[in-house]
C-alpha cells in the first residue's frame, strides 16, 4: 500500500515538473520578396535553424539572424527555426517576469519591482525612443522610464544572447508623426547610421527624409524605422582627420565634403576622422547620381 502511494505521488510530481520546463517551439520564417522580414518571438534562450525551405540560402547573421524583437530573415531565405539553446537538454532556464513600464506625457516614472539578476528590453510600445540607460533604466528596487519611453521588459533573466552586439552597434527606433521632421536623441559622434529595417508605409531615403547629425537622428516625411548606430573604433584627438592627414589635406577633405553633402548638419569637420567624411562624400554622390560633381569619380 506504502509502495502505491509513494508510485501514485510521482506520478503526480512529474507532470508537474515537466509542465515547469519550457515546450521546445518551432515557427517558419520566410523572406519570400527578397525583402527583410521580422517574425515575432521569445528568443532568450536563442535561435537556430533547423530546415532551410528556400533555394536562397540561409546564413547566419547575413540572410537570418535574432534580436530581442524576433527571427527576421532577408534576401529570400526561408525556413524552419526553433526558439532556445540547442545544448540546452532538460536543464531549466531562469523564469522571468514581465512588467509594463510607461513614461506618460513624457514624465519620469518609476516601476517598483524587485530586480534580482538582468532585466531587458522585450517589446518597444512608444513611438518615442526607448534608449538604455537615456530614457530607460533599472535599479535594485524597480525600472524607470522617461521621454515618453513605454515597454515590456522581463525581469530576472540571463543577459539576452543579442544584447552584446547591440551594445557595440545599439539600435534606436525614429519615427516622422504626422510627417512632420523628429529628432531622437543618439549618440553619433564618431559613428555611421544605417537604417536597419523601415517600419512604416512611408519611405525611408537617406538624405531626404532620414539622416543624422551631431543633434542625433531625424526623421521626416513619415518615415518611421529602426536605426544602428555603428562607432567607428578609436574617436580620440588621435583620430581626427587633422591629426591623421595633416590640417591641409583635413581641410581639402572638408570642402569636399561640405560641396556635396545634403545633410543639414553633414559631419564635415576636420576633428572628425578622415574615414568619417570620406564615407560621407560616398554616399552623398550616390544620391546625386547624374547631378553629381566630378570629384565624386574618386569615391566610387
Amino acid at each position: 500500500m506504502l509502495r502505491r502511494s509513494w508510485m501514485f505521488a510521482l506520478a503526480l510530481l512529474f507532470p508537474a515538473a515537466n509542465a515547469m520546463r519550457p515546450q521546445t517551439e518551432t515557427l517558419k520564417c520566410s523572406s519570400e520578396d527578397g525583402e527583410k522580414h521580422y517574425c515575432a518571438a521569445d528568443t532568450r534562450y536563442g535561435a537556430h535553424l533547423t530546415m532551410q525551405t528556400s533555394t536562397p540560402p540561409c546564413i547566419e547573421t547575413t540572410t537570418w539572424g535574432y534580436d530581442e524583437e524576433g527571427i527576421w530573415v532577408d534576401k529570400g531565405c526561408g525556413g524552419e527555426f526553433t526558439l532556445g539553446n540547442a545544448d540546452q537538454g532538460d536543464e531549466e532556464p531562469a523564469e522571468g517576469k514581465t512588467i509594463t513600464c510607461s513614461s506618460e506625457n513624457g514624465a519620469r516614472k518609476y516601476c517598483p519591482v524587485e530586480i534580482r539578476g538582468n532585466v531587458q528590453l522585450v517589446k518597444q510600445k512608444s513611438d518615442a525612443a526607448c534608449t538604455h540607460g537615456k530614457t530607460w533604466g533599472f535599479d535594485t528596487h524597480g525600472i524607470w522610464v522617461n521621454k515618453g519611453c513605454s515597454a515590456d521588459f522581463v525581469v530576472g533573466v540571463p543577459e539576452h544572447p543579442a544584447v552584446s552586439e547591440k551594445e557595440k552597434n545599439p539600435r534606436i527606433a525614429c519615427n516622422s508623426t504626422d510627417g512632420r521632421k523628429s529628432y531622437c536623441d543618439a549618440d553619433t559622434r564618431g559613428a555611421t547610421v544605417q537604417l536597419a529595417r523601415k517600419m512604416g508605409p512611408s519611405p525611408c531615403d537617406e538624405g531626404v527624409s532620414w539622416g543624422y547629425d551631431k543633434q542625433g537622428i531625424w526623421v521626416d516625411r513619415g518615415c518611421r524605422g529602426e536605426f544602428v548606430i555603428e562607432k567607428v573604433s578609436g574617436t580620440g584627438a588621435q583620430s581626427s582627420c587633422a591629426g591623421a592627414r595633416g590640417k591641409k589635406k583635413a581641410q581639402e577633405l572638408v570642402d569636399r565634403c561640405l560641396q556635396v553633402s545634403p545633410a543639414t548638419h553633414p559631419p564635415c569637420n576636420a576633428q572628425n576622422s578622415c574615414e568619417l567624411m570620406e564615407d560621407e562624400i560616398r554616399r552623398s554622390c550616390k544620391l546625386l547620381a547624374a547631378g553629381a560633381p566630378g570629384i565624386c569619380a574618386e569615391y566610387q
